[in-house]
């Protein structure tokens, strides 16, 4: 997960940068035993790998970012 340099992984609206390197997105749900995160499901990740994914151009290229 970690590599040699850091890139813009999560950017806001304005373009100000929210975090560097990989990160997870997960789903959370209420259970009668608490709270319980798991995976999303293929759809899920497509979704929203469709909708909030851009490709933002550095100095080294292009790379994928999540906006939100």
């Amino acid at each position: 997960m970690y590599t040699e340099k850091t890139v813009p992984s999560l950017i806001n609206k304005n373009g100000d940068i929210l975090l560097v390197n990989n990160f997870f997105i997960c789903k959370e749900k209420q259970t009668e035993e608490g709270k319980i995160v798991s995976s999303l499901t293929a759809d899920e990740a497509k979704a929203i790998m469709s909708s909030h994914f851009y490709n933002l151009n550095t100095t080294d290229g292009v790379i994928k970012v999540m906006m939100i």
